[in-house]
């Protein structure tokens, strides 16, 4: 999910702490956010235990994607341009948009062959976010 994302929900979750707190939804960043550990987690099971959740039969799901284009281009000039980190981040391919694609797209053809993913720093960035849904077993699964 995007930080912009994380934010909205938190502020949704706590809108009066958020405020007092003087947060700003455009300035939350991951390592420092409000709402850290108390409306977030892994899988659908860790928040139905969380919040003490018995029946999810009276939820209802629903997904909220962002446009993969500009999902693919905002992290990469975030991840890749503007951030650039040391080690093999953007599959070492640093601010290549070429390379990283190349490179990219054969990590998740060959991840598509496995039973299961090996989460990364890119995969958790690039990849499509459908394939991240615990509600989809494989991203190659479905149509």
């Amino acid at each position: 999910m995007s930080t912009v994302m994380t934010a909205i929900f938190c502020y949704l979750f706590d809108e009066d702490g958020f405020q007092q707190a003087g947060r700003e939804l455009l300035k939350e960043i991951k390592r420092t956010r409000f709402c850290e550990n108390r409306n977030e987690a892994r899988s659908m099971r860790s928040l139905r235990w969380h919040f003490g959740i018995r029946n999810e039969d009276d939820w209802i799901h629903t997904m909220v994607t962002r446009d993969p284009v500009d999902r693919f281009l905002s992290g990469f000039v975030d991840k890749c341009i503007k951030m650039p980190l040391p080690g093999e981040y953007c599959n070492g391919c640093k601010a290549n948009m070429t390379c990283f694609v190349i490179k990219e797209y054969e990590r998740m053809v060959s991840e598509l062959k496995k039973d299961r993913f090996t989460r990364t720093f890119e995969d958790r960035h690039f990849f499509p976010q459908n394939c991240f849904s615990s509600s989809i077993v494989l991203c190659g699964q479905h149509q």
